[in-house]
């Protein structure tokens, strides 16, 4: 099953088995970026081996940050 997931505004489907790493590839970032999502209660960053159907709602929106040590979430 298909499901969206926006990032930057931009929705993209995803399956039930596409991990951070393929929707990173997709999205066109750098592999030094982390995918975060956020709700209500938490922040998560995902792992790139993390499957992105497992630990976000459909139609929810993510957040890319690069990782640098000058750069920290806000």
């Amino acid at each position: 099953m298909k499901v969206p997931i926006s990032i930057d505004d931009e929705t993209f489907n995803i399956t039930d088995d596409t991990t951070v790493a393929d929707l990173k590839r997709r999205v066109g970032c750098n592999d030094d970026h982390a995918l975060v999502y956020r709700d209500d209660q938490t922040i998560r960053v995902l792992d790139d081996d993390a499957i992105v159907a497992d630990h976000v709602e459909p139609q929810s929106t993510l957040e890319l940050y690069p990782l640098s040590d000058n750069y920290v979430f806000r």
